[in-house]
């Protein structure tokens, strides 16, 4: 994947991802996480190395090592998105509205994600919240 003149390796992640196991991804995690740590802070690499990971741990369902990483990196509206996907599926909408809201803080500068997240929103408190918070989210 690092030399890779003709390009037969993009977004090998993403294939990747829909072939493995859950233990396969993990090792999968782990190779691209070396990889990662080895790369000088603030470089083009250290950068790419981590969307690599962030695609990893989102495809394994690792919420808790995706929220290390976006600490460790720029945490963004996709992040956010990602996420509460990943609290969704787990039947957490709780949680998940909680990461929908710090994307729809952070949408404030890129209004492309506001009608993805306000979809997103209404999914997830469709799935099992009470009432008073549809009429929140609604409102």
């Amino acid at each position: 994947m690092e030399s890779d003149p003709y390009g037969f390796c993009h977004d090998l992640e993403r294939v990747a991802a829909t072939l493995l196991s859950k233990p396969e991804l993990n090792a999968f995690a782990d190779a691209i996480r070396s990889k990662f740590d080895a790369a000088p802070v603030n470089d083009y690499k250290r950068r790419r190395w981590g969307e690599r990971l962030k695609t990893a741990l989102a495809a394994a369902r690792n919420i808790n090592a995706y929220i290390a990483l976006c600490e460790q990196t720029k945490l963004t509206v996709k992040d956010c998105k990602v996420i509460a996907e990943m609290y969704r599926s787990r039947r957490r909408p709780g949680d998940a509205l909680a990461w929908i809201d710090r994307g729809l803080a952070a949408c404030d500068a890129q209004t492309s994600y506001a009608k993805v997240y306000r979809a997103l929103a209404m999914r997830v408190v469709n799935a099992g919240k009470s009432q008073r918070a549809r009429r929140r989210w609604l409102s």
